[in-house]
């Protein structure tokens, strides 16, 4: 009897093995030099974290619809420099930046990595929340980037329709805790 397809692709697979800590990864970047990092610096080495915290028991939302809003980081880990109004710096480098934020009642969310320093978009993703049905929806950038001198960022928003719940809804069960509504992860690669 024949065999169902995804049999005959799951023996297809190579079968791969985690790198060691030790390993070495090379990263080549268009015409640049290749550099060659290893693993455990890769995946362990230079994490640097964002965190947008608010209190859960209280509504966290959007004043003004179609409008770009900084999404103000309050909370930093591993070195990067948190600026006053929420946005953050970083050196020159190779960087991998992964962002998220939850985005609900909003109808068309957009989120975007600005070069606060000079007013370039570094990336943007849109995402769309249905208002009536009071969904929600996570919103992802992730990108390489190379920075040749020191610059300000800021992870920034802009939504249809603005309330007063677009990053969380008041719940009291949660009182006293501290929740992240936007994160942001930031591996240094060189």
């Amino acid at each position: 009897t024949p065999k169902p397809m995804s049999e005959l692709l799951w023996n297809q697979i190579p079968f791969v093995t985690a790198p060691s800590q030790d390993d070495e990864l090379l990263l080549v970047n268009g015409s640049e030099q290749t550099r060659r990092i290893k693993q455990k610096d890769f995946v362990y080495g230079q994490l640097l974290t964002l965190d947008y915290l608010i209190d859960p028991s209280q509504n966290a939302g959007v004043g003004s619809a179609n409008t770009w809003g900084l999404i103000p980081f309050n909370s930093q880990g591993g070195g990067v420099s948190l600026n006053a109004d929420g946005s953050f710096s970083l050196g020159a480098g190779l960087y991998m930046v992964r962002f998220f934020s939850r985005f609900a009642v909003s109808n068309k969310a957009r989120m975007r990595l600005q070069n606060i320093s000079d007013g370039v978009t570094m990336a943007a993703v849109g995402v769309f929340s249905n208002v009536a049905a009071y969904n929600s929806v996570l919103a992802v950038i992730e990108k390489k980037i190379e920075l040749n001198s020191g610059i300000s960022l800021g992870l920034q928003f802009n939504v249809e329709v603005a309330s007063g719940e677009t990053f969380n809804r008041a719940d009291s069960a949660l009182a006293g805790l501290s929740i992240s509504v936007a994160q942001g992860f930031i591996w240094k690669l060189g």
